[in-house]
């Protein structure tokens, strides 16, 4: 069993401090992924990982690469979890309590990955054995709703509105129709529900307008980057100018800058450009983090835990059983237990549940420390949550993969 380990401590990659971010926060959010790597005073963002920034420009990871590996799958059929590449776009449709957060994510790719094309809109599905995700909108069919002549797309931006429609936008200028008409890739085109032809619903003209306006001086802003529709606002990030290409953007009155969230305030210590962006209107879920992911038995290994409430006690839970779409405990935060409740690891856990809580530290951090268990040489996978215990907050999932 994993044993607690009160000492201070520094980890990789989507682990580090929160910068001005309560816990109890529910205002205004939003969620991004880069382009590439995010330096943060504490630690690194890679591009396949979200981070969480609200209005008070605060920024820390949201969902890091190990636990969308574990709801991507097994892709290339090697055993092992793949990590999703670089995401370029994003949107996060609300869940019930009782369903994993990744249930309502949706997501395009940079580029082709194990036959999900970088122009298909995709969609995690928890329930599905092997590989956890599905094509909601095909590039072909995306393909035809534009009339792209050359017959392919990458799609780089997608929101959706109220009534269902599809808003997107394209990493390339497209040649389009019997006229050859190109669209530019800084247009944003919108697909009504049940439709299979879509139109421009805002032209790169307009873009341009309200970015000028927004800051108030002449740019030149290349690719809508990042999309996402609220209350009648369109939200977006464009690729330049690069002091603000991961500022986000809004058309409200003419273009202005969405609650404050400006790329000079999110804390990164280098140049960053946000190329998929979502809304999230809960509070901050306590993140898990895994050192390292892939372990042989008998190595050491951390948990290592942020977002917690400081002060505020908490359990961690492991189980050699994983159930992506939830045991049937529903909690609060990620939402699901991963697991299942009859596992002997878990049940173990819980009659030794002393040994496994903590309390949260003054910046809302915990970590423990152990080996991989021993399983006479056999490869399995263990999976491992933390439980808020007086919120009911559950963390992501991470799994450690063992003698693979």
């Amino acid at each position: 069993m994993l044993a607690r380990l009160a000492r201070p401590w520094m980890a990789g990659s989507c682990f580090f401090l929160a910068f001005g971010l309560a816990s109890g926060q529910t205002g205004p959010q939003a969620v991004i992924s880069l382009t590439g790597t995010g330096e943060l005073p504490a630690g690194s963002i890679e591009n396949n990982e979200l981070v969480l920034l609200d209005s008070s420009g605060g920024s820390r990871c949201f969902l890091n690469d190990q636990t969308l590996a574990f709801y991507l799958g097994d892709l290339n059929g090697d055993g092992l979890f793949d990590l999703p590449g670089n995401l370029d776009a994003l949107e996060l449709v609300p869940q019930s309590i009782g369903s994993p957060l990744t249930a309502g994510m949706h997501f395009s790719l940079v580029s082709d990955q194990a036959g999900l094309l970088d122009g298909d809109v995709l969609r995690f599905d928890p329930d599905l054995a092997g590989v956890g995700v599905y094509v909601v909108y095909s590039e072909a069919l995306l393909v035809g709703a534009v009339d792209a002549n050359d017959g392919n797309i990458d799609v780089d931006g997608i929101a959706f509105q109220p009534d269902g429609s599809l808003l997107f936008s394209l990493a390339e200028d497209e040649s389009t129709g019997p006229n050859q008409l190109v669209v530019e890739d800084d247009a944003v085109w919108k697909l009504p529900a049940g439709s299979t032809t879509a139109s421009v619903l805002y032209s790169a003209a307009e873009i341009d307008l309200l970015v000028e306006n927004a800051l108030g001086q002449a740019v030149s802003i290349g690719d809508v980057k990042a999309l996402e529709w609220e209350q009648g606002e369109l939200l977006f990030t464009v690729q330049s100018p690069s002091s603000d290409d991961a500022t986000i953007f809004s058309s409200a009155g003419g273009g202005s800058v969405w609650n404050g969230l400006a790329e000079s305030s999110f804390g990164f210590t280098n140049a960053v450009e946000a190329d998929a962006l979502a809304l999230y209107s809960g509070a901050p879920l306590p993140l898990a983090d895994l050192d390292p992911p892939r372990a042989q038995e008998g190595d050491p290994v951390q948990v290592l835990l942020s977002g917690l409430t400081p002060g505020q006690p908490y359990l961690l839970v492991a189980a050699y059983a994983p159930i992506k779409g939830g045991s049937g405990l529903s909690l609060n935060g990620f939402g699901v237990l991963a697991m299942d409740q009859t596992d002997p690891l878990f049940l173990l856990g819980l009659r030794n549940a002393p040994a496994l809580m903590g309390v949260a530290d003054p910046a809302g951090q915990g970590i423990y420390l152990d080996v991989a268990p021993v399983r006479g040489g056999l490869g399995y996978d263990l999976v491992l949550q933390a439980v808020e215990l007086p919120s009911h907050s559950i963390s992501n999932p991470v799994v450690l993969e063992v003698n693979q």
